[in-house]
């Protein structure tokens, strides 16, 4: 009898314990709810023209990594989204800038997330927001051989709080360049 009554309080509070491990969704907030996007017809934009590789005469375009890196802008996604906003798009033409001005160097583009929902979400969500940056660059007329991607997940956040504002600052996509 004592056992029995052992086990059973094992496997309950075992499952106690386990129905906290679900995956967390995002509170439902009124601020975020009027910084919804517009409708999809007022956000689509004209197609992109590529930019074309070239340098200002007289300047010399070639700066280290280092430099470089701390000039490339993050990209900041919506929540649980890949999509590119368009300020994440008007960042992006600057990066492509950058990238087209220095064609000896290559970039790996880095997907992260805030920490809500599981590592394998994340991390799969990480990687669509890497591939879509990507994308958009190529549309802009970067080679694709000169970009990688790669998913952080919530791996490797920039903020460590846990607030709306700190969740919105790791869901991002960086550059990591080299050459």
């Amino acid at each position: 009898m004592k056992v029995t009554t052992l086990f059973l309080c094992c496997y309950l509070a075992a499952m106690l314990g386990t129905t906290g491990c679900g995956s967390k969704k995002e509170p439902e907030t009124k601020p975020e709810e009027k910084t919804a996007p517009a409708p999809a017809a007022a956000e689509q934009e004209p197609p992109e023209t590529p930019i074309e590789e070239s340098s200002p005469a007289g300047e010399d375009p070639v700066v280290s990594a280092d430099q470089l890196a701390s000039q490339f802008e993050r990209i900041y996604f919506n929540y649980d989204e890949a999509s590119l906003t368009s300020a994440a798009r008007m960042s992006l033409k600057k990066n492509a800038r950058l990238l087209m001005d220095n064609p000896e160097v290559s970039v790996t583009i880095e997907g992260h997330c805030d920490e809500r929902g599981t590592n394998e979400y994340n991390l799969a969500l990480g990687s669509r927001r890497a591939q879509s940056v990507r994308d958009y660059l190529i549309d802009l007329g970067v080679a694709e051989s000169r970009l990688s991607t790669v998913s952080k997940g919530e791996e490797e956040p920039l903020v460590l709080e846990q607030t709306d504002a700190a969740f919105a600052q790791n869901r991002r996509a960086e550059f990591v360049p080299s050459r």
